[in-house]
C-alpha cells in the first residue's frame, strides 16, 4: 500500500509492529518524525507504539480477555461433572476502542 500510495494522508496499520516498520521506511525515505507521527496509526495500543511515539487504536484487549475468561469460568462451572460441549449460540460483547496518542 505504501509503495503504491506514497502520498497518502494516513496509513492505518493492522498492528503496532507494522506501524513501527512503516515509520522506519518513511524515515529512511526522508520523512520527518513529525510527519510520521501525523500519518501513521497502529492498532494495538502497545508499549511498542508508545516507545516509537506512534498513535495507536487501543482495542481494549485486556477488557476482551477478562470478559472471555469470566464467561468461560461461568460456563465451566455450569458443566462441572458432566460431559462438556460448547453452546452453539454466540453473543456480541461491546468493547471500548480509543485512539491513544503517544507524544
Amino acid at each position: 500500500v505504501w509503495e503504491r500510495h506514497p502520498d497518502a494522508d494516513a496509513y492505518v496499520c493492522l498492528s503496532d509492529q507494522i506501524a513501527v516498520g512503516l515509520k522506519h521506511l518513511l524515515l529512511c525515505r526522508g520523512c520527518s518524525e513529525d510527519e510520521c507521527r501525523e500519518r501513521i496509526v497502529g492498532c494495538d495500543g502497545s508499549a511498542l507504539a508508545r516507545e516509537a511515539k506512534i498513535a495507536s487504536l487501543s482495542q481494549g484487549l485486556e477488557e476482551v480477555g477478562k470478559s472471555a475468561l469470566d464467561r468461560l469460568c461461568i460456563l465451566l462451572d455450569q458443566y462441572e461433572g458432566r460431559e462438556f460441549t460448547f453452546p452453539q449460540e454466540a453473543e456480541e460483547i461491546p468493547v471500548t476502542v480509543r485512539l491513544v496518542e503517544y507524544y
